[in-house]
């Protein structure tokens, strides 16, 4: 199983703060976050255990499987201020989530077997870094945020902020901010070009929510309560974070996407 190691924030952060008081554990080491929001359906299955549907302010452990079927989203967030979002038709198993608050550091491993996930990094992407291994690439992460699809043996990694270095057997190549990298089975990295708008579109459409679905908050999330909550801003800009309020805004790729333009550092 590739491992994925990261450390971010996602989408319907809302439901979380008004879902769920609850908090991590650091003292269980076996721990490694809650269920911030969660659209059916999403299950999680803990080593050993049977599956389980996820809800908001549920604990998940190290070494959970992840999965989400065609209507199923859900979000994990981390004690380091951190947190994961994953995406329909996916599959993740968080192998490892390591936290010192006292110092800062830490350390996080996921695997992404098929789908897309997003991130947004907390204190452990900005100290120790991530690294990301999906089933045909490593990525290495610093801080930041990103999105990666895998599917059809091609994984592709679209950097928000922040940079990352994707490499595998046959080559390596560092992306940086608004650029992304495709990579298939047996082949090298491709060269980092501008963040392909159409393909992030439909990354993001199954990142959000759908019609009803509100990330499982007793109240739906709306742009007004956001805005009292002082979270995210409806305008598109660089400094949006992923927050889908509504999901047809959630525009965290464009974050600085504008660089596109530009030629590549």
């Amino acid at each position: 199983m590739p491992t994925w190691r990261f450390s971010g924030i996602g989408s319907s952060l809302i439901a979380f703060l008004m879902g769920t008081t609850a908090a991590v554990n650091t003292a269980q080491a076996q721990t490694a976050g809650t269920v911030g929001a969660v659209n059916n359906d999403a299950t999680g299955q803990p080593p050993g255990a049977a599956s389980r549907s996820l809800d908001v302010g549920q604990s998940v452990v190290q070494k959970e499987r992840i999965v989400t079927n065609a209507s199923g989203t859900t979000q994990i967030m981390f004690n380091d201020r951190s947190a994961m979002n994953v995406g329909r038709d996916s599959t993740v198993v968080i192998d490892r989530f390591i936290y010192d608050a006292s110092a800062g550091t830490g350390d996080m491993a996921v695997s992404m077997a098929r789908g897309v996930a997003r991130f947004v990094g907390g204190q452990v992407s900005h100290t120790s870094g991530a690294t990301v291994q999906t089933p045909v690439a490593t990525i290495g992460v610093r801080g930041g945020n990103i999105t990666a699809v895998h599917d059809h043996n091609r994984t592709t990694v679209m950097v928000h902020n922040g940079a990352a270095t994707v490499s595998n057997a046959f080559g390596s190549k560092i992306v940086r901010s608004g650029y992304q990298v495709d990579v298939d089975a047996g082949s090298a990295p491709g060269d980092p070009h501008p963040i392909d708008m159409n393909f992030l579109r439909a990354a993001t459409r199954r990142l959000a929510s759908q019609g009803r679905q509100t990330g499982g908050a007793n109240i739906p999330p709306t742009d007004p309560l956001a805005s009292r909550n002082q979270i995210g801003v409806t305008r598109r800009s660089v400094d949006t974070p992923n927050f889908d309020l509504p999901a047809a805004g959630d525009d965290i790729a464009r974050g600085f996407t504008a660089g596109r333009n530009h030629p590549y550092p």
